[in-house]
């Protein structure tokens, strides 16, 4: 299973879980798993919101603004 780490506040962390390979009932098999083997207290699984992916492509589009601007101060 694949996943990257999107966001990490304090002791919260929100993960980008690919389900190509996975139904949703094995992502909380897994969760499950994850949550005796690290003392996980609580989570949740849901699937990704219309604003989520907007602030996904705002900080995209932030990030290549940056490198825009860095080469031309060089």
């Amino acid at each position: 299973m694949e996943f990257q780490l999107v966001e990490h506040y304090s002791n919260s962390y929100t993960f980008k879980v690919s389900r190509d390979q996975f139904s949703i009932g094995a992502v909380f098999g897994m969760l499950e798993d994850f949550k005796n083997k690290y003392s996980i207290q609580e989570y949740s699984a849901q699937q990704t919101s219309l604003e989520q992916i907007f602030n996904i492509f705002a900080m995209q589009a932030g990030s290549k603004e940056a490198v825009t601007l860095a080469k031309k101060l060089d």
